[in-house]
């Protein structure tokens, strides 16, 4: 079995980079809200990656929530992590990663503009 307090912070960072990744697209995603756009297909397109976007935020945000509030208030909880409950809490959060890096890489490669490093 896993400790819990390690684990939390490791969940936590990879929670942090995974928000880092989908708040730079969102950013991206209001700069260029401001240009106007003639092709409905297109608006349309940039509407659904906002949504996608919004989408991966809020999820992410729900278990970076619970993993804080477990942080500091395990009332109760063992210290020790199950192995299921092991491999469920890190995909969940790597699959939240791999989102937000996908939808950044989108924007990469999209548009010119968007090489910030």
């Amino acid at each position: 079995m896993i400790d819990l307090i390690p684990y939390i912070l490791i969940l936590l960072t990879i929670s942090t980079v995974a928000l880092s990744f989908i708040i730079r697209v969102i950013i991206k995603q209001r700069g260029l809200y401001k240009y106007e756009i003639s092709d409905n297909n297109v608006r349309y397109f940039r509407d659904i990656l906002l949504i996608i976007s919004l989408t991966v935020l809020v999820m992410g945000l729900i278990p970076m929530g619970i993993n804080i509030h477990t942080l500091f208030d395990q009332g109760g909880r063992p210290d020790q992590v199950q192995p299921i409950s092991f491999i469920y809490s890190l995909t969940v959060h790597l699959q939240t990663l791999l989102l937000s890096y996908l939808l950044w890489r989108i924007y990469r490669l999209a548009g010119q503009d968007f090489n910030d490093s």
